[in-house]
């Protein structure tokens, strides 16, 4: 996908957010500088104080447990493009 990804995904994006794609492209650029400044502060706070390996460690068990999260989570709402959101019904 490469630098070009966020471009081609952002008509998408703002359909999905139901947001206009000028303020889509701001939301985007938004998150991309708050990630860009607050990665690397964070990280070198956290480095500081634990270490480079209890940051990784850190990141890792963050991940994993996103990814837990999820798989225990088979019933989040879903939706197909351009479609309303709706709860999943629940079969007895």
């Amino acid at each position: 996908m490469g630098v070009s990804g966020p471009s081609l995904a952002l008509p998408e994006a703002a359909r999905a957010l139901a947001v206009t794609p000028a303020a889509a492209a701001w939301l985007m650029t938004a998150f991309g500088i708050g990630m860009a400044i607050g990665t690397p502060l964070l990280s070198a706070t956290a480095g500081r104080r634990h270490g480079p390996a209890g940051v990784i460690r850190a990141a890792a068990a963050l991940v994993s447990l996103s990814a837990l999260l999820v798989l225990l989570a088979p019933n989040l709402p879903s939706r197909s493009p351009g479609a309303p959101w709706r709860r999943p019904v629940r079969r007895a």
